[in-house]
């Protein structure tokens, strides 16, 4: 992954939690962090399932990904139906805002 200077949107459908985790990870800064737009997998979903899942390999993968889940507005992709823009179901549009004063905690 690379870090972010200019606003960028990654597109990263039906990606592995590692790859959206690398986002957070290499750009802990608020003003990096609030220059991606990110279409991809519900982070919402990926914060359900650790609230389940605590401690194990899948938690280690999306540390990063939840330490910023607060600060982050998602929009979920609607399927009309299974018919039309099945590839997209479980998607999110996610908007990153972290205040310049606020302390995100990221792990190395």
């Amino acid at each position: 992954m690379r870090k972010v200077v200019n606003p960028n949107l990654f597109f990263m459908p039906h990606c592995e939690a590692e790859l959206y985790d690398n986002l957070p990870k290499m750009n802990r800064k608020h003003d990096s962090l609030n220059k991606i737009i990110l279409f991809g997998n519900s982070f919402e979903k990926y914060e359900q399932h650790h609230s389940v899942v605590r401690g194990s390999m899948l938690d280690e993968s999306r540390k990063h990904l939840l330490d910023i889940r607060p600060f982050t507005k998602e929009f979920e992709i609607s399927t009309v139906s299974d018919d039309y823009l099945r590839a997209f179901q479980g998607s999110s549009w996610h908007f990153v805002s972290v205040g310049p004063n606020t302390n995100v905690q990221l792990l190395c």
